[in-house]
């Protein structure tokens, strides 16, 4: 009863028959299991890409920040981090992605932090530093400058604080640079990382930290630590002079490898979904303590029952072999991001009986064979590692990762938070945020 008032409760929130349901207290959770296997001083990058791996991007990180005392985010693309910063995320955000020379402008105008891959756009980001970025984000730019600074404006330029002045100093041009030990697809060379550090020094350009990506951290871990190897030979200059480093993401951090470095990049693990979508996956994130912390839920906007014959959906996806066959429409499918191969998946009734899917997923409606015409409200995807409808059996269904399962959920899905034993919608909750 407990869980259908509160699925009743937000579908009336949603306003709409289906939404996602992301439990706060469980994200905090799973960062703690993360902390417990990291060093006592590394810090954490939270990976918020992929509208935060479909747990929606704004509200996770202003959550993050203000209730796990998250300092660093990591994004894909310039535009994720714009969508930060225009919904009121003050902390550093690093584009993790290769940023082509036209994105700078919007960059520098939103305070990112760019990853070098490059000499060629590190001499652009130079010139542009330089020349204080002359361009139509330049007013852009300089208000956000003064909304950040704003609580110091009591100090003169003089009686300034010297923290405010490395505070002012080390958001001017940040840049991480990437260092490229096997992925191939970002990163500088290693015989190339001289030229790129004597230039950030050559023009006061911080560094913010070195990186490196693993190719394969779960699996192929000789790889991995020969990987690691190279990294700290090539990086251990400017470590031994003071400049972080950070290697490890989700999966090395379980298997023990660069976890104690200055930083590592957490996504996977604190939205609780399993490492990989092998079985051996799901059971090491069961036993570490990591929870799902989505949750799809959706009620039936039509019941039918049809005889023996009738067909149901495109192109005849599912022909009825008995009288009586009832099912339940529900109103989302594949524009929303349920892929049209979960055709052959269940969803569950919350009182605990499982329903095939049939006929096709189309692109707003899926339907779904019910034994009674009371079973009108279901869990689609389950905050578990069920092997019914959680977002690991459905990968397996897809052929895919969980990662792309969950990241595919559209934004026209509506997204409501748990927190504290309450759900709401991400405007109460940013209001809630604040005002707790």
């Amino acid at each position: 009863m407990a869980e259908e008032c509160e699925v009743m409760n937000g579908f009336r929130l949603a306003q709409r028959s289906c939404f996602l349901r992301i439990n706060l207290d469980t994200v905090l959770s799973n960062l703690d299991v993360v902390r417990q296997r990291i060093g006592h001083n590394t810090g954490i990058i939270a990976v918020v890409k992929g509208n935060a791996y479909g747990h929606g991007s704004v509200m996770l990180s202003r959550f993050l920040e203000l209730r796990a005392g998250i300092t660093c985010f990591a994004v894909g693309t310039a535009s994720e981090g714009v969508e930060l910063r225009e919904g009121g995320v003050k902390a550093d955000v690093i584009i993790l992605g290769v940023s082509s020379c036209f994105e700078i402008p919007t960059i520098r105008a939103h305070r990112l932090i760019p990853s070098i891959s490059c000499l060629k756009f590190l001499k652009e980001w130079v010139k542009h530093h330089n020349d204080g970025g002359h361009s139509s984000n330049n007013g852009v730019l300089k208000q956000n400058l003064f909304n950040m600074f704003i609580p110091y404006i009591i100090f003169s330029v003089f009686d300034a604080p010297p923290f405010l002045h490395d505070l002012i100093k080390s958001h001017v041009g940040k840049v991480v640079v990437g260092v490229d030990t096997g992925m191939r697809t970002s990163g500088c060379s290693i015989e190339d990382l001289p030229a790129v550090m004597q230039l950030c020094e050559r023009h006061e350009v911080p560094v913010h930290s070195l990186m490196t990506h693993f190719v394969d951290s779960w699996e192929d871990l000789q790889l991995t630590r020969d990987q690691l190897h190279a990294f700290l030979e090539a990086v251990q200059p400017y470590r031994s002079r003071g400049v972080p480093v950070q290697a490890a993401n989700t999966c090395s951090v379980f298997n023990g490898i660069a976890a104690e470095l200055d930083f590592i990049r957490v996504g996977v693990a604190m939205y609780g979904q399993p490492l990989d979508s092998s079985l051996a996956s799901v059971e090491v994130s069961e036993a570490a303590g990591l929870r799902p912390a989505l949750s799809m839920y959706a009620c039936a906007t039509k019941v039918i029952e049809l005889r023996a014959g009738q067909s149901i959906g495109y192109n005849r996806g599912y022909t009825c072999q008995h009288d009586g066959e009832t099912f339940a429409i529900l109103s989302f499918g594949f524009a929303d991001g349920f892929s049209r191969c979960f055709r052959t998946g269940h969803v569950r009734t919350l009182q605990g009986t499982i329903c095939p899917i049939v006929g096709r997923v189309s692109m707003d409606t899926t339907t779904v064979k019910i034994s009674s015409k009371s079973e009108t409200i279901f869990c689609v995807m389950s905050h578990d590692y069920s092997d019914v409808n959680s977002s690991a059996t459905l990968a397996k269904l897809g052929n895919t990762t969980t990662t792309e399962t969950i990241i595919r959920l559209s934004k026209r899905l509506p997204r409501l938070y748990l927190f504290n034993g309450q759900m709401f919608d991400i405007d109460t909750g940013l209001s809630k945020l604040f005002t707790d």
